[in-house]
Formats: structure tokens, C-alpha cells, sequence
């Protein structure tokens, strides 16, 4: 319900997402964590979700491409705690930090 009123709702996506692969309904499923990690792509539990539904599909190469994803996620965040940045902090912040960093 709560996509339907609004679906810029990230986690009501996941939301929908986890219910539906607990059906079994993985297209369906993929299909609504796909949007919900577009919404929020920091959203590392939306991503490793959704890796694991297009691996159910049989989708290899998408599964290599949130991989890659997650992979940015876990980087950017080591980046933050390094810099002892605020989890919200704005991307600009993360990427000057990361470019020190490197």
C-alpha cells in the first residue's frame, strides 16, 4: 500500500521486495528491490538482496554488477568512518575525503 500512495518510499520497496521473495515471486521481488536501491543507492541491505534474487533468476551479470556495487558501498563507507563523517553526509564530503584518502 505504501508504494502505491508513494513510490519514492525506499524502504517500503524493500519492504515489498522481501515479501515478495518470500512468496517465491523473485521477478517480482527484483523488480521492487531494484527500485528501492535506485532510490537510496547507499542502501547496502537493498543491493545484497537484490544480488541474491538475480542469482535465483539466474542473472550472473547482474549479480557481478551489484557486486561491483556493494563493493563501492563498503568503500565509501570505510571512507566515512575514516573521516569520521556523519552517515549522512553529503557525497561532495565523501568524495573529497576519498580522493585525500587514495
Amino acid at each position: 500500500r505504501s508504494v502505491g500512495l508513494d513510490p519514492k518510499i525506499d524502504r517500503a520497496g524493500y519492504g515489498m521486495g522481501m515479501a515478495l521473495a518470500e512468496l517465491g515471486r523473485h521477478e517480482q521481488a527484483a523488480d521492487a528491490l531494484e527500485h528501492a536501491a535506485h532510490l537510496q543507492p547507499m542502501n547496502g541491505y537493498a543491493w545484497y538482496e537484490l544480488g541474491l534474487e538475480y542469482h535465483l533468476l539466474g542473472r550472473g551479470e547482474k549479480v557481478d554488477s551489484v557486486i561491483e556495487h556493494l563493493g563501492i558501498i563498503l568503500t565509501n563507507a570505510e571512507i566515512v568512518a575514516a573521516a569520521s563523517l556523519p552517515d549522512e553526509a553529503e557525497p561532495a564530503a565523501v568524495y573529497e575525503v576519498a580522493r585525500d584518502v587514495r
